[in-house]
C-alpha cells in the first residue's frame, strides 16, 4: 500500500506517529519516547522551581519535534524513490546509539547533565527552603559559636595530632638504610 502524504504531514504533528505511520516501529518509538521525557523534564523544572531551566528541555522537545517531522518526510521521499512498500526498520537507530565511542561520549555528558541538574534540583528544593527558615538571630549565634569555640577547638586538635605524631616519629631508631 502506498503511503499518503498528507495523512504522513498529519500524523508527523506527533513526533514518532509518522514514522509509525510508515512503518519505522522503532524509529518512532524513540522520537516518541525522547519527546516525552522532554516533556517530563518540564514538568520536573517547574515542580522544583528551576524556572530558570525550563529553556533547555522546552528546547529539546522543539529539536526533537521538528527533526522527526523533517525525518518523516525525507523517510517517505526516500521510499517512494526506492519504491519499498515495507521498510527494514532494524537498521535505524539516533546517533547516540550508533558507534560505541559516541555511546561512552554522550554517555559521559548526559552524566554529567543528570548530576549537574540533581544538584540544582537538590539545592533549590531542600537546602535554600531550610536556609530560609533559618532566622537572622540564629545565624549570628551560630557564626559566633563557629568562630569563638569550634574554629579554635580544631586548630588545637590539630596542633595536638601533629605534635604527639612528630614525638612518636622522633623517638624511633633509625634504620641503618637512613644512617
Amino acid at each position: 500500500m502506498k503511503k499518503n502524504r498528507f495523512l504522513t504531514v498529519v500524523f508527523s504533528c506527533i513526533p514518532g506517529a509518522g514514522h509509525m505511520y510508515l512503518g519505522y516501529m522503532k524509529r518512532g518509538l524513540q522520537y516518541l519516547t525522547l519527546f516525552c521525557l522532554s516533556i517530563g523534564f518540564v514538568v520536573m523544572t517547574g515542580w522544583t522551581r528551576l524556572d530558570f531551566l525550563v529553556v533547555f528541555p522546552i528546547a529539546a522537545m522543539a529539536v526533537v519535534w521538528l527533526y522527526a517531522m523533517f525525518d518523516s518526510m525525507h523517510s517517505l521521499t526516500r521510499m517512494r524513490r526506492d519504491g519499498v512498500l515495507f521498510p527494514e526498520d532494524d537498521v535505524f537507530s539516533l546517533p547516540l546509539f550508533k558507534k560505541p565511542t559516541l555511546q561512552r561520549k554522550y554517555h559521559k555528558w548526559i552524566a554529567v547533565g543528570l548530576i549537574v541538574f540533581g544538584v540544582l534540583i537538590f539545592v533549590n528544593s531542600t537546602l535554600l527552603p531550610a536556609l530560609n527558615r533559618i532566622d537572622n538571630q540564629m545565624m549570628h549565634e551560630v557564626a559566633f559559636f563557629l568562630s569563638s569555640y569550634l574554629a579554635p577547638t580544631l586548630l588545637a586538635l590539630a596542633l595536638l595530632f601533629f605534635g604527639f605524631r612528630l614525638l612518636v616519629a622522633s623517638g624511633r631508631k633509625p634504620k641503618e638504610d637512613d644512617r
